[in-house]
C-alpha cells in the first residue's frame, strides 16, 4: 500500500513538470499489468521509470546500450509481487514518439496461501510488453 501512495505521488508531480518527462501507455510488466500509464525521464543512457495500471503499480530502470536498445529491471506489484529483467527495442529510436516493445524475464516469489491468483509455489515468466510513448 506504501508502494502504490509513493507511484501516485510520483505520477502526479512529475506531470506537473512534464516537459521532463515522457508519457507512454501500454500493455506488459513494464506498464503495470494489462493496460498502463508509463511515465519516464532520461538522464544520458539511464531511464527511471514508474507505471500504474488497471491491476498494479511499478518502477523500473532502463540503461540505454544505443539508440534502439535497452536493458534494465523492473518491480512490478500486481496480484504477486514480480521482479524482472528486461530487454527493449525502440524502433524510431528512444527519443522519438513511438512504439516500444520489450520482453521480460521475471520472478514472482511464493505467497502464504493458494488462490486464483497466487500460489504457495515461486515462478519464473515471461512477459512481452508493448507500448507508444506520445
Amino acid at each position: 500500500m506504501k508502494l502504490l501512495f509513493l507511484t501516485i505521488s510520483l505520477l502526479a508531480s512529475f506531470a506537473s513538470q512534464s516537459k521532463d518527462f515522457n508519457h507512454a501507455a501500454g500493455t506488459g510488466l513494464q506498464y503495470s499489468g494489462l493496460v498502463g500509464y508509463q511515465i519516464s525521464t532520461t538522464k544520458q543512457q539511464n531511464n527511471f521509470r514508474a507505471s500504474i495500471g488497471l491491476v498494479g503499480v511499478g518502477v523500473g530502470y532502463d540503461y540505454f546500450v544505443n539508440e534502439n536498445f535497452s536493458m534494465g529491471t523492473s518491480l512490478t506489484l500486481l496480484f504477486r509481487n514480480t521482479a524482472s529483467l528486461n530487454l527493449n527495442y525502440y524502433p524510431k529510436g528512444f527519443k522519438q514518439d513511438s512504439w516500444r516493445i520489450g520482453l521480460d524475464y521475471g520472478y514472482m516469489p511464493a505467497d502464504d496461501h493458494d488462490s486464483f491468483f497466487s500460489s504457495t509455489k515461486d515462478k519464473e515468466v515471461v512477459w512481452f510488453s508493448i507500448g507508444y510513448q506520445f
